[in-house]
């Protein structure tokens, strides 16, 4: 059977990559091994309280190596449709 090579992952945050104010056990270890191996990460969130660089920063917080790009969140998909 051939491997199918992904590109990319679309993770959710609360409750998959963090619950509450602490990492998932094995979340930090498996971010850091498949970006090594070229995958892209993009976290998706429904919080439309804070802004995405604001979501990206509390990742971080959690000793995540992600940009404020690799955040899309309700806000941010709005924003972009209304410049459009």
């Amino acid at each position: 059977m051939k491997k199918k090579k992904y590109s990319a992952i679309l993770a959710d945050l609360d409750g998959t990559l963090h619950r509450g104010g602490a990492l998932i056990p094995g979340a930090k270890e498996a971010y850091e091994e498949l970006s090594r191996k070229g995958i892209k990460w993009l976290f998706l969130s429904n919080n439309a309280a804070r802004t995405a660089p604001d979501i990206a920063t509390r990742i971080r917080q959690f000793g995540l190596d992600v940009s404020d790009d690799q955040v899309v969140n309700s806000t941010s998909v709005l924003f972009q449709a209304i410049s459009e």
